[in-house]
């Protein structure tokens, strides 16, 4: 009976010193696997010796990370409460001095998490990669949220999720086949847009010129003409552009007739006003196209003008 309750003691006393041993033994690369990692493994179903390795990676991850922290940890406070101060301070100047020495720390830590997260995920495989890539994006997009409104069961959401993972995995893949073609596409109508402005300011100063051309013949051609000869000349090249513009009309000869002092009419009104009045001149034709509709036409010539 006594050994019996020794051989009891000594197991216990076993255990004990054996609980101690398993306390102090470190963990596993596994326990590193947390938050987001741990959705990884879920979804991906990740093999045993793959989660060795994606544990390692995290926890050499964190270590860095710890150590940069470490290193940098004073310099980082004393930036960061001298940008504070400044900005309490509104010292324009000093919020700039305390921003250009925090910036470098900034980036040298977000330069290396990141190389540091490329080197986690570089134990997926490809596939992997896009598969968890769609996942997350399936967690920030609307589909998730309207799960989550509309309380989708599992076995609803399940396939709304895979259809949005491949969707965004072909998108994915589209935007790797055809992204910088449409980058080079749109630099290229750029550039066509660039010339096509040139072309068209080339052509309107090709226009230009030969309108002056044109002005200034026609000022050499009438400067030997007497002002009534030119409103003459000017009333009959008016009336030609009226009985084209009342074509429909099939105006008679006797209506023709009547055209001619109008027109006349218009072109001295239009005569008294000034060159750059194009107002005034619109105006007159207006009333003259007006005065022909009303008191030349008849009700079945202004039916056929509509």
């Amino acid at each position: 009976m006594r050994y019996g309750f020794l051989l009891l003691a000594l197991a216990m006393l076993l255990g004990m010193a054996l609980q101690g041993f398993a306390a102090r033994t470190p963990p596993g690369p596994k326990s590193y696997i947390k938050g987001d990692y741990a959705v990884m493994v879920t979804e991906l179903k990740l093999p045993d010796d793959q989660q060795v390795k994606l544990g390692e990676k995290i926890q050499a991850m964190t270590t860095a990370l710890a150590a940069w922290d470490q290193a940098n940890k004073e310099k980082v406070t004393k930036f960061k409460a001298d940008l504070k101060a400044a900005q309490q301070a509104k010292d324009a100047a000093a919020q700039k001095a305390a921003s250009d020495q925090l910036a470098p720390l900034t980036a040298e830590r977000t330069a290396l998490s990141a190389k540091l997260q490329g080197e986690v995920m570089a134990v997926l495989t490809p596939e992997q990669q896009q598969t968890w890539a769609g996942i997350l994006l399936y967690r920030k997009s609307e589909y998730a949220a309207a799960a989550k409104a509309l309380k989708l069961t599992p076995e609803q959401e399940a396939p709304l999720k895979a259809k949005v993972i491949a969707g965004n995995a072909a998108m994915a893949q589209w935007d790797a086949n055809n992204a910088g073609k449409v980058t080079t596409m749109d630099q290229q109508i750029k550039d066509l847009q660039a010339q096509l402005a040139k072309l068209t300011a080339d052509k309107n100063a090709l226009v230009a010129q030969r309108a002056k051309l044109d002005a200034e013949q026609k000022a050499a051609a009438t400067a030997i003409l007497t002002p009534e000869q030119r409103n003459a000349w000017e009333a009959i090249k008016l009336q030609a552009v009226v009985e084209k513009r009342f074509k429909a009309a099939s105006l008679t000869p006797e209506q023709i007739a009547k055209l001619k002092p109008l027109c006349e009419g218009a072109v001295n009104q239009m005569s008294q006003l000034a060159a750059a009045d194009a107002k005034g001149r619109t105006a007159v034709l207006d009333t003259l196209y007006k005065t022909i509709t009303d008191q030349v036409l008849t009700d079945a010539q202004r039916a056929a003008m509509k």
